[in-house]
């Protein structure tokens, strides 16, 4: 049972603070790797990415959006309550030699936050829709060497979207591979951008999910002529081995 120790309501997202031992059961966390999350009242858990684990205080940050009634009752916690907690689940992302580039957007940043912390030599291009749905920048900050932030109406950062903050990062420093994740079309506009630039990307997939391990087959994603498991084969793929 998680316990709370830190709660935080920004306009975009809710940001919480847990103490959980109990993840070191299964080894460290992995960035990319998620955890299954028990809300009252509701039959499903809510799967959330890792945004950060710190192994010396077994303390786990979780960021989310208040999007439905289970979010809300998790929003809603109190420091001192406990929380129903599995994982963590998944494969996250692999280590790669060289410089990487992060590329989000949205609630699809909270898993790359703990990517950067993990592996650093990292830089990360950012996209909002405006200035007030940022999320985690400061932390982007401390953790990468460098940070470009786009937004649709040009309200923070660069007029444009992760596309173009990566076209930025890309006129001065070269890449051995590329990480994203975020809503879908951007990760087809990273999978597309990657193609032409001939680098390897590695996305990290959002479905809904049920049991987190592979028995339920609600979050099955094409790739190719078959299907792969989100929760149990991802939700980090190689861009080329799923169908976007």
């Amino acid at each position: 049972m998680a316990i709370v120790i830190h709660l935080e309501h920004t306009p975009s997202c809710v940001k919480m603070h847990l103490s959980a031992p109990e993840l070191m059961e299964h080894g460290t966390p992995q960035p990319g790797q998620f955890v299954m999350v028990g809300c009252e009242g509701f039959s499903l858990e809510r799967p959330l990415g890792i945004a950060s684990y710190d192994t010396e205080t077994d303390t786990l940050l979780l960021v989310f959006a208040v999007v439905g009634g289970g979010t809300t009752w998790l929003s809603q916690r109190i420091v001192g309550d406990t929380i129903k907690l599995r994982g963590p689940f998944g494969n996250g992302f692999s280590g790669v030699d060289g410089k990487v580039l992060l590329i989000g957007g949205g609630l699809g940043l909270p898993p790359l936050l703990y990517t950067a912390k993990t592996f650093g030599n990292t830089d990360i291009a950012i996209g909002f829709r405006n200035k007030d749905a940022q999320l985690l920048v400061p932390e982007f900050i401390d953790a990468c060497e460098h940070v470009v932030v786009a937004t649709d109406d040009g309200s923070l950062g660069l007029h444009g979207n992760a596309i173009a903050a990566a076209d930025k990062l890309c006129e001065k420093n070269n890449y051995t591979a590329v990480m994203a994740c975020g809503p879908l079309p951007l990760l087809r506009a990273v999978k597309t951008w990657v193609t032409e630039k001939n680098i390897e990307c590695y996305v990290s997939l959002e479905e809904h999910m049920a049991c987190g391990v592979g028995a339920c087959l609600v979050c099955a994603c094409a790739a190719g002529d078959t299907y792969k498991r989100v929760c149990k084969d991802g939700p980090v793929f190689l861009a080329g081995d799923v169908t976007l």
